[in-house]
């Protein structure tokens, strides 16, 4: 195909509308008007040239709101064919000098088959030559004046058309050239002007993981200089480890996701420049997606300095951490002293004053409760939350917590269920009851049971809470890779609005409910951090007036490596 301008292809597709319109009416005219019947031989004016006007035509109009198309080529294509046939038809068919009208005309299609390349215009020249040797009964000696001109004629024009079209292209090409050269080069300097600009450090790598471009921002915090950078492997530039101190490898992740994994890595992590300065940064590692087909084709790494954040929050972690600390130990006390007043073979006071007190302990109680999680919390954002994670086959410990609250949820005159999984999820293991052999499944994780009871404990309070009606389920299911916890309750629910917010800190629904009840609004934070610990992670899914369900999955472990742990664990913690 030719690079040429549009204008020619509109011109030759005229060309074809018109001429081939003047072919029909003339045809029509000459076979139905009198007058003109003898110019039906004479022009091959018949049935069958109106045929193939009307075919032209219909595949003319067909095609023409797709003119404007990039394949303005192939869209005039199957119109020229059959004008192509129109014009050896009249030749074929007409008589004399008259045949003279066909070939010029054909002459000049000839000359725009160019726009078709040279291989169609050889094509198109060479079947004119082979029609009038062959079809025709060309003779060359005593051949008709007009049968020469034809061959002649085409051989000519077809040189003139293929190096006519031949320039245009070239022409048209530099052209276009040289408007997307300018193009691209003011798009490459404006980007590259917006990604130095950019206060967030940058890192593009291919496939291979190699860097493609880094801006001055990331040169800074990895202490490379961007010339030297480029071509490197990613993560001999970005080497970073966990807020810990503990090395960290992300050529796993950078690789994944360069490499057409559609997903995102977020941490926040140390990174340990060239010259040994470290950075806390938020790491973010995203696919680099090609338009129009968001294609994979490397990958993009944008680390952002949290380092003075880190620090104001840590700041603020420790004043809370040192202030809860301090005063539980008053607090303890005043609702020590409150629990004496109360107690009536120690003191004895008045229904009044007892109605006060009972309130100023309850208050107190509250308070307690508000530094205790104020505490957690703050251990649990600096990573100083203790843990000591052992083998728990979690499905035996639901089963005996479950047992535990049942009578916190019969208080509230509301039903507490236990479910462990369901017949297609059997582990490799049995219990013998008696004489008979069940099978049940066995769930096993790594984690720590006081921190699980404490996560567990906290949804089921919720529950009980905000749950007027109806029961409690306390369940888990699993598959191969993953152990799913649930607590589930029939109360009032929670606004859609309220869901993504739910374990932030201090984050609490506002309704009538929440403020008659009250809380800390730290719970479900506390909870977010402790499977956090864990590698696991915690959701909810609610509808208003049907209640919630949270769901906690945590890896699981299979038989072999619960026994593998449990062997390396010390003889206190089985």
């Amino acid at each position: 195909m030719q690079d040429v301008s549009a204008i020619w292809y509109r011109i030759y597709y005229w060309w074809i509308v018109c001429l081939s319109f003047l072919v029909g009416i003339a045809s029509v005219a000459a076979y139905y008007l009198t007058p003109l019947h003898r110019f039906k031989s004479d022009y091959a004016l018949n049935p069958s040239a109106i045929i193939l006007v009307a075919m032209c035509l219909f595949f003319s109009v067909a095609v023409y709101k797709k003119l404007k198309a990039n394949n303005r080529a192939f869209t005039v294509l199957l119109p020229s064919l059959f004008f192509w046939l129109i014009l050896l038809y009249g030749i074929q068919n007409s008589g004399g000098r008259e045949s003279l009208v066909y070939i010029y005309a054909l002459l000049i299609t000839i000359g725009f088959s160019g726009l078709y390349g040279t291989q169609a215009l050889l094509a198109t020249s060479f079947a004119t030559v082979a029609y009038v040797l062959v079809i025709s009964n060309f003779e060359i000696y005593g051949a008709d004046s007009e049968k020469i001109i034809l061959v002649i004629g085409t051989v000519i024009v077809t040189f003139i058309s293929w190096w006519t079209w031949g320039r245009l292209s070239i022409h048209y090409s530099a052209k276009a050239g040289s408007r997307l050269s300018i193009q691209l080069e003011t798009s490459e300097e404006k980007s590259e002007v917006i990604i130095q600009s950019i206060s967030d450090g940058v890192i593009v790598f291919d496939k291979t993981g190699k860097i493609t471009l880094i801006n001055s921002a990331a040169s800074a915090l990895t202490e490379w200089d961007t010339a030297d950078a480029i071509g490197i492997d990613a993560h001999l530039v970005l080497k970073v480890s966990n807020e810990d101190g503990s090395h960290l490898n992300v050529k796993d992740d950078l690789l994944s996701i360069a490499n057409n994994k559609k997903e995102i890595v977020t941490r926040t992590v140390i990174v340990i420049g060239h010259a040994g300065k470290q950075t806390i940064v938020s790491l973010v590692i995203s696919p680099l997606l090609i338009p129009p087909n968001n294609e994979t084709e490397g990958a993009v790494a944008v680390l952002r300095d949290v380092t003075k954040a880190k620090q104001v929050e840590r700041q603020r972690s420790d004043f809370i951490s040192t202030a809860s600390h301090e005063m539980r130990s008053p607090v303890a006390a005043i609702e020590g002293y409150l629990a004496l007043a109360l107690n009536p073979q120690l003191s004895t006071v008045d229904t009044k004053a007892r109605n006060y007190l009972e309130k100023a302990h309850e208050s107190t109680q509250h308070l307690g409760q508000l530094f205790q999680d104020l505490l957690t919390s703050a251990k649990a954002e600096d990573g100083r939350l203790t843990s000591h994670p052992v083998v728990v086959e979690v499905g035996s410990f639901l089963e005996r917590l479950s047992e535990n609250l049942r009578i916190v949820a019969q208080q509230k005159q509301l039903s507490l269920e236990f479910k462990s999984g369901d017949r297609s999820d059997i582990a490799d293991a049995t219990e013998t009851l008696g004489s008979n052999h069940t099978i049940r499944p066995l769930y096993y994780v790594l984690i720590d049971p006081d921190r699980l009871q404490e996560v567990i404990t906290n949804l089921f309070d919720n529950a009980i809470k905000y749950t007027k009606h109806g029961g409690i389920v306390i369940g888990l299911t699993s598959d191969d890779n993953t152990v799913q916890l649930y607590v589930s309750d029939t109360g009032q629910g929670i606004p859609a609005d309220d869901i993504q917010h739910l374990f932030q800190k201090f984050y609490r629904v506002d309704s009538a409910d929440t403020r008659s009840i009250g809380g800390t609004g730290l719970g479900l934070f506390i909870c977010a951090k402790i499977i956090d610990l864990y590698h696991g992670n915690i959701r909810v899914e609610s509808k208003l007036g049907k209640g919630s369900t949270f769901y906690i999955n945590l890896p699981r472990l299979d038989t072999s490596q619960a026994r593998e742990l449990q062997a390396r664990e010390p003889v206190s913690n089985h």
